[in-house]
């Protein structure tokens, strides 16, 4: 049997996937922050060893194949234990983050905007130009991120108490979520949390606090999804001017935790956008990354029709993990 195992380790999370080569999904495994089973690290909890062997190990299970295909987001092979599956031969197989997306949406090129806890933006034009911006990590950029979004959050809180109109629902959500007490000691337990250096995921699963927030009508909340998605259109305007392509009939994907889950986000993207690109086809993907990741390999595998392949992966997907 022939098998894929694609590992997407974010920086808040880690997922595995095991799938066969028509498709069918055999095993998933996944670990964030809120998973003690999960490491923490300068890269992000999902990037560490600990997570990505503990999700891996998990998605492979017991099972056996004679090739195995490990699709993965550099070249660093995972720490995982072969020896409890039968594997003749591994080929290793390196994607970029950009893949997934055109996988999923079986397009060839476009612009892909990626808001997770980081956030990049990709173009690639037909004739072979590509320009990618941001990735730069939570200090130096990753503008639109979701890491940006929980910081933002946490400063609108830690400015709440100063004036009454820079009062926030918030306030009391994002206290509940890091189980800060609430009272006179909030603030010093705030910055006595920052300056615990915490891990990048425990700030940006923050965002979608701030969106349900933003949801229910908090001014404040709403300004910084504004200010957050305005933030990654400045990279998508700067990609586009860079590839001329503004006039171009060409798909714009959106894809991460962030532009998923957020339609305000994404909403405010594609009426940003539309200033300066009116032409750009929109597709917000709802898929995660790691079934695109699978089915760039299967592609490249030639294992079938790619329409085929993606339909019996999200299939199969939505029954392994509505069993587990």
């Amino acid at each position: 049997m022939r098998c894929v195992l694609a590992i997407d380790s974010g920086g808040s999370k880690c997922a595995a996937l095991l799938a066969r080569d028509d498709g069918t999904v055999l095993g998933y495994g996944h670990v964030d922050s809120s998973n003690p089973a999960g490491g923490r690290g300068i890269a992000g909890s999902g990037r560490t060893f600990q997570s990505i062997a503990y999700a891996a190990n998990m998605a492979i299970g017991k099972t056996a194949c004679d090739e195995l295909y490990l699709a993965c987001l550099s070249h660093i092979l995972p720490p995982i234990n072969f020896e409890e599956i039968q594997v003749n031969c591994i080929h290793l197989q390196t994607l970029t983050e950009h893949d997934p997306a055109f996988a999923l949406t079986g397009e060839a090129n476009g612009v892909v905007l990626l808001a997770g806890t980081g956030a990049f933006v990709y173009g690639q034009t037909p004739d072979g130009r590509i320009q990618k911006i941001d990735g730069l990590g939570p200090l130096l950029g990753d503008h639109g991120g979701g890491y940006q979004i929980g910081l933002m959050a946490m400063r609108a809180v830690a400015q709440s108490s100063w004036h009454a109109r820079h009062a926030t629902a918030l306030t009391e959500a994002v206290q509940t979520t890091l189980n800060i007490k609430p009272g006179p000691g909030s603030l010093q337990a705030f910055i006595k949390f920052m300056l615990n250096n915490p891990d990048r995921s425990e700030i940006a699963r923050l965002a979608k606090v701030v969106d349900s927030i933003a949801s229910a009508g908090d001014p404040i909340a709403q300004n910084i999804m504004r200010q957050a998605a305005d933030d990654i259109v400045e990279s998508t305007r700067d990609v586009v001017e860079h590839l001329g392509i503004a006039q171009a009939n060409l798909p714009l994907i959106g894809t991460g935790s962030v532009i998923m889950y957020s339609s305000l986000y994404w909403a405010r993207v594609c009426e940003r956008v539309r200033e300066f690109a009116p032409n750009l086809r929109f597709m917000r993907l709802q898929d995660p990354p790691i079934l695109g990741m699978v089915l760039t390999v299967l592609q490249r595998l030639k294992c079938g029709d790619p329409a085929t392949l993606r339909k019996q992966l999200q299939t199969s997907f939505q029954e392994k993990t509505r069993k587990e």
